[in-house]
């Protein structure tokens, strides 16, 4: 058994996680670096405290136009520790462009507002015993279609 993650790692993006008997629980993304790397260390820890494995996805995603100088420079640096705590913590990761899992997902509006209101009903339709935002729908999407995106 393993604890799945799914990371979207945008400053205003989340983390999923689905724990022993198939119950998930989401946070949005931690405000410091240091925050970031305690969380992982604490999945890492109760993975080892029950013998199951870490593995985890995250959400691939670059520049859009139109995106400042400013804006980039925080998703990447933020990206960038997500990535090097999992690397540093050796929990094997992959990182997932937005259009594979969405594809799984299915049905998906093409305007950004209405598909993130459909993320965040999809989600919650999922994982009715979590409070589903517009913050952590995606990375709670992106954990019910984990599978899929690891294979």
């Amino acid at each position: 058994m393993t604890i799945d993650i799914c990371i979207d790692p945008g400053v205003g993006g989340a983390i999923a996680w689905r724990q022993m008997l198939g119950s998930s629980l989401a946070r949005n993304c931690p405000d410091t670096p240091l925050g970031q790397i305690d969380l992982l260390r604490g999945l890492k820890a109760d993975a080892e405290l029950f013998g199951l494995g870490l593995r985890c996805v995250v959400e691939e995603v670059g520049y859009m136009p139109g995106d400042g100088g400013r804006g980039v420079w925080t998703f990447a640096s933020n990206d960038a520790t997500w990535w090097a705590g999992l690397l540093a913590l050796g929990i094997p990761c992959r990182r997932v462009r937005p259009q594979k899992w969405q594809k799984f997902v299915g049905g998906l509006p093409k305007d950004y507002d209405d598909r993130k209101r459909a993320l965040k009903a999809f989600s919650q339709a999922r994982w009715p015993d979590v409070k589903v935002t517009l913050a952590n729908a995606d990375a709670l999407a992106m954990l019910a279609v984990f599978e899929k995106l690891w294979d």
